[in-house]
């Protein structure tokens, strides 16, 4: 529907009619694009949005058209992102693959490196964990790119959409190479609770995660 103003567009957003993954078209585009891939429009789903009380008229739903901008809303999803569901999403994860790291890491070093095995065992738990995390990432990054999410963000329901003209590979392994520095703070104790408040205040001030 549409064509419809900016500021129309985000009143959509506020009462739910305009979700996370609402296709948007606007004078310029070459495609129809996710509202959550533009700037101006995705820091409108820092909360999720309240939904209206009544169900709006069937009709107002297949394509919203607006002044320069117009969306699809039939591929519109409830929004279930930023920042309590991605923390736990990741915490997911690193719950549920880090012993599986470890564990696969153990059988190897039992084969082929013994001694390793004995120092594995012997050291101490934070310590393994700050070395298990960067092994995490890399997994991670592997599962984004081989199904587009992970255990946590399928439990969670969030999505991680590549920008448009971003190598798929690329991105996912950049992205966790930053999660793993500025999100747990290379896995030091107290620094990750100072970087982790952190990207909490920047979602919650409607700025993008670093």
């Amino acid at each position: 529907m549409g064509p419809i103003s900016e500021g129309e567009l985000r009143d959509l957003i506020k009462q739910g009619q305009a979700t996370w993954e609402t296709l948007l078209w606007r004078d310029g585009m070459s495609a129809w694009q996710p509202v959550s891939e533009l700037p101006e429009f995705s820091a409108a789903f820092v909360t999720p949005p309240t939904l209206p009380l009544k169900p709006p008229p069937v009709q107002a739903l297949p394509v919203v058209a607006v002044a320069n901008v117009a969306i699809d809303a039939k591929r519109s999803l409830p929004l279930q992102s930023r920042p309590w569901p991605r923390f736990w999403a990741r915490s997911i994860d690193t719950l549920l693959l880090g012993p599986v790291i470890i564990f696969g890491a153990a059988v190897a070093f039992i084969f082929h490196a013994p001694d390793l095995y004995l120092q594995m065992m012997a050291m101490n738990a934070g310590l393994l964990g700050i070395i298990v995390l960067p092994a995490l990432g890399l997994l991670l990054a592997i599962l984004m790119v081989l199904t587009g999410t992970t255990p946590g963000k399928a439990i969670v329901g969030v999505r991680v959409l590549v920008p448009e003209g971003r190598n798929r590979v690329a991105f996912f392994f950049s992205r966790e190479l930053k999660v793993w520095a500025a999100e747990w703070g290379l896995g030091i104790p107290i620094l990750n609770l100072y970087t982790q408040s952190r990207q909490y205040s920047l979602l919650a001030a409607s700025q993008p995660a670093s």
